[in-house]
């Protein structure tokens, strides 16, 4: 569902989809119940709705579910970047720190700054 959302572009879009779906479905309920002709056709009509609804909300929780997973692993990678950058300062806190001496002509040697 998070990639239909992609598709058309927008949160918007995807939830006037399912809002739809939604229209749709109690079109489709009420119509049974206006040509159900006894109390059996009218339980069978409303346990399609029912089932249908439990669809669409299982549907949304697949989504949100994928989404969540996303940012989740998103939030990681940040961490992870965080923790290595952190670690990295801490060892070039920690290095002593050097300067070129041009002492021997071409070579270049370093030596530590005291």
């Amino acid at each position: 569902m998070a990639k239909e959302a992609k598709e058309t572009g927008s949160v918007r879009d995807w939830t006037a989809k399912h809002a739809g779906k939604h229209v749709s479905a109690a079109k489709t309920y009420l119509q049974k119940l206006g040509q159900a002709e006894d109390m059996h056709d009218r339980l069978h009509a409303h346990a399609e709705f029912v089932h249908k609804h439990v669809e669409m909300c299982h549907e949304r929780a697949k989504a949100l579910s994928d989404v969540v997973a996303a940012a989740s692993s998103f939030i990681g990678a940040c961490v992870s970047v965080l923790h290595v950058n952190k670690n990295l300062r801490g060892i070039a806190r920690k290095s002593p720190t050097h300067e070129k001496s041009h002492e021997e002509g071409r070579k270049q040697h370093w030596k530590t700054a005291l």
